[in-house]
């Protein structure tokens, strides 16, 4: 009668760690797919605020009026170590930022209040120093 005490305890023992080990598998399985989800729009927002950013600084040089300098420094990748390539589109008037997303080009722009920028316009991160000489933004790489 004890021996089919125990081997009856061993059963149901074995029965609840499988129940748990499932419960644990589900939920386990259900974070991973939210992450899969949350990762791409991570890498958006950090391409959008160093973009935003730049605009940001940009339009705060050109409203500061003549002789106003700033110097920014963006990070060389965003936060997720994804590589990104920002660049200022005079004529259109917006800073873009490029990157790539699982083997697909993103991109994200955000607008600037003058047209009138010369010097660097590609490829910029890392320290760059904005200059207002008589309205004209002038963007130098660090």
């Amino acid at each position: 009668m004890a021996q089919h005490r125990r081997s009856q305890a061993s059963v149901d023992l074995l029965i609840i760690f499988s129940m748990l080990f499932a419960v644990f598998l589900f939920v386990f399985v259900t974070i991973n797919q939210r992450d899969d989800r949350i990762n791409p729009l991570k890498t958006e927002y950090y391409a959008r605020a160093v973009c935003d950013r730049m605009a940001i600084e940009i339009n705060t040089v050109f409203l500061a009026g003549n002789g106003a300098t700033k110097t920014v420094y963006l990070v060389e990748s965003l936060k997720d170590t994804t590589p990104y390539s920002l660049s200022v589109y005079p004529n259109g008037r917006f800073v873009e930022v490029n990157w790539n997303y699982m083997n697909s080009p993103k991109h994200y722009s955000s607008p600037i209040i003058t047209g009138n920028v010369v010097g660097d316009l590609t490829g910029l991160n890392g320290k760059i120093v904005i200059s207002n000489f008589n309205g004209a933004i002038n963007l130098a790489k660090g």
